[in-house]
């Protein structure tokens, strides 16, 4: 559909075993639903919601559905080499989930759900913008994707460098990243 990127949403309740390929673009997942092999090179990725994948180009890859009795529901977000090395040109925050995926094979991150939810709402701010007829829609969706970039290079960066408090942090900060990292559980106030 465009030159720099395409964005997708998926829905499959029936995904046949797609064989072993490759791409000449990125490809990035976000797994929402489903029970969900990423093979890489052979070496397997079981996928949980809230993960991101990242595909360099000529990278081979597949699914395996492991139960089609599941959904199979996730964004897939393409982006050309060309509009990547614009990117890299405005910024090197751009490039850390590439060069991480391509120097160290680093291609899966596990995210929390608030983390998740935020690149959700990305995805769907840039759905809906190229779906609209707005003033300024080609800059607005430009804006979009080098925020969901950014974003992604967020997610990578700091799920591969934790940040570590001091043992005297604050009640408040316990709380918040206790609320966050247990937000689909039954939270009581003890």
């Amino acid at each position: 559909v465009s030159k720099d990127f395409e964005i997708f949403y998926y829905n499959d309740t029936y995904f046949p075993n797609v064989k072993s390929h490759t791409h000449n673009y990125y490809e990035f997942y976000f797994f929402l639903q489903g029970k969900i092999d990423l093979m890489v090179s052979e070496h397997a990725f079981p996928m949980n919601a809230g993960d991101i994948a990242l595909i360099p180009p000529g990278i081979p890859h597949y699914m395996v559905n492991r139960d089609e009795s599941v959904p199979y529901r996730r964004f897939i977000f393409w982006v050309s080499q060309e509009y990547y090395e614009q990117l890299k040109q405005l910024s090197s925050d751009y490039s850390y989930i590439i060069n991480q995926a391509i120097e160290k094979e680093q291609y899966v991150y596990h995210s929390g759900m608030s983390v998740f939810n935020t690149l959700h709402s990305k995805c769907y701010r840039l759905l809906e913008e190229i779906h609209t007829e707005h003033y300024g829609k080609d800059t607005q969706i430009t804006l979009c994707i080098n925020d969901l970039m950014l974003h992604l290079n967020r997610i990578a960066y700091e799920n591969l460098h934790p940040i570590k408090h001091s043992e005297d942090q604050s009640l408040y900060i316990s709380l918040m990243q206790y609320i966050e990292e247990h937000l689909e559980d039954d939270l009581s106030l003890d």
